[in-house]
């Protein structure tokens, strides 16, 4: 995982520790605060089945509804 790019959504956790977070956190910190370059980075890096999965488990109240729908309807369609 590349710890400077993930930095952006991770700014509460200290830097050595980030790889021991779960992958499924760390996704769903992306998908929610992350730009659309960080998820791609993300889908590149864990995999599209991985990245869906994250955005299935997530509440929809945690994503903006536009963020939200462009994720499900586009993106991860």
């Amino acid at each position: 995982m590349n710890k400077r790019a993930f930095r952006a959504v991770l700014w509460d956790i200290d830097a050595d520790k980030i790889d021991t977070l779960p992958v499924d956190f760390v996704l769903q910190r992306v998908l929610t605060y992350g730009t659309i370059g960080l998820i791609l980075l993300s889908i590149k890096e864990s995999g599209f089945d991985a990245v869906k999965k994250a955005f299935g488990a997530m509440k929809t109240s945690s994503l903006s509804a536009k963020k939200y729908i462009y994720l499900k309807n586009y993106l991860l369609a």
